[in-house]
């Protein structure tokens, strides 16, 4: 998926440029701090439990208003990690806060298994988060 369509379905790139003042407390004098939930979005990131750098990266790229919230998948194999049920409970745990969209943020499973299994894997997730895309690295 290229850098476009991935902006246009999380439909952040617009609306964080326009909406969003660098001080929301100025108005009222009221002291006020993020909380970590997305006041313009969130992105839901499936990852293997060892691998604490999809998160950072996309907490680096995130713009002011989007949050990052993440779902740490078990992983005994590159197989397994798309092998149900652990990768499909992560998908519904990330479901309950209510994601713009669901990225799978592991590529070596994607190599090993290959674009018919990516396919298939994508549409039992979506199925798993009606309404929701899921979009998978490779």
């Amino acid at each position: 998926m290229d850098r476009r369509r991935f902006i246009g379905l999380t439909g952040i790139a617009v609306t964080a440029a326009s909406t969003v003042r660098s001080d929301p407390s100025s108005a009222t004098g009221v002291r006020w701090q993020p909380d970590g939930v997305g006041s313009l979005a969130r992105i839901g990131i499936l990852t293997p439990d060892f691998d604490p750098v999809p998160e950072s990266e996309f907490w680096a790229m995130a713009p002011h208003g989007v949050s990052i919230h993440v779902a740490r998948v078990p992983r005994k194999g590159a197989e397994a990690y798309y092998a149900a049920p652990n990768i499909d409970e992560a998908v519904e745990q990330l479901v309950a806060v209510a994601p713009r969209v669901i990225v799978s943020a592991y590529t070596s499973s994607s190599y090993l298994l290959g674009a018919n299994a990516d396919d298939l894997l994508r549409i039992r997730l979506q199925n798993r988060a009606p309404g929701i895309p899921v979009i998978l690295t490779c």
